[in-house]
């Protein structure tokens, strides 16, 4: 059975490896959530599109109904200019056919002017919906080996945490205690003691005299950063590294 003292390393070390597989899960979690974002910004595009050439669509309907009562006001003073003489009415009818042709006019032109709009929506729409397309087609491999590199983490990590339970029935429980205190403070409470001398977390230089409690397996913390600093060489046999796989 593993002592104590190197039953506390492997279990910091099994819960660093932990806490970097679940980055590592984040970040693929990040990844899948921009190329989801990716195509539905795409969709929105073609969204856009369409609603832009619905619009036009209306527009060019409404401008056809105004022709069409131009036409309608055309016949009915053409109709009364035949029975108009030349005086105040026919007057009045001729103003109002000038003011009813150019009324015609600019609506040709709008006419026209949608036409065109419209035709350039239409390609726009084209576009867009090939963008959908290409960005799906070239995203499904991605989002497919994501998905199945998340499920595979999450699931060995699931797997794995019996081993953890293997750890916490060897060491000291004044030793967790402490442990779980400081993991509230800190994402790595627990740091070796490196070959130089130096603090693992914050890489400042260790007194000699906490060096030698640290090779005797004593909780010593860093005079700087205030972690526990733990003797890098024990249990290597129990590396979580060779637990988690």
């Amino acid at each position: 059975m593993q002592d104590p003292y190197g039953a506390l390393v492997a279990l910091v070390r099994f819960d660093n490896n932990t806490h970097a597989r679940e980055h590592e899960i984040a970040l693929k979690k990040t990844g899948l959530l921009s190329i989801t974002k990716n195509i539905q910004e795409a969709e929105q595009g073609l969204v856009v599109a369409r609603e832009a050439s619905r619009l036009l669509e209306k527009r060019q309907h409404e401008i056809d109904l105004e022709l069409r009562t131009c036409d309608q006001e055309d016949r009915r003073i053409s109709s009364r200019l035949d029975t108009a003489g030349r005086g105040k009415e026919f007057e009045a009818l001729t103003h109002e056919r000038a003011a009813l042709e150019s009324r015609r006019s600019i609506l040709e032109q709008d006419f026209e002017t949608v036409w065109e709009q419209l035709a350039a929506a239409e390609k726009a729409i084209l576009r867009a919906k090939n963008h959908v397309e290409n960005i799906a087609r070239e995203s499904a491999p991605q989002v497919v080996g994501l998905e199945q590199e998340i499920r595979e983490m999450e699931q060995k990590i699931g797997e794995h945490l019996s081993e953890r339970e293997t750890f916490l029935k060897t060491v000291r429980p004044e030793w967790i205690a402490l442990y779980d205190q400081m993991r509230t403070r800190f994402v790595n409470p627990f740091v070796p003691l490196m070959s130089n001398g130096t603090c693992g977390g914050c890489g400042s230089p260790v007194a000699r005299t906490d060096i030698a409690s640290v090779e005797r397996h004593q909780i010593v913390s860093c005079q700087v950063c205030r972690r526990i600093l733990y003797d890098g060489h024990v249990a290597e046999g129990a590396d979580a590294t060779q637990i988690m796989g």
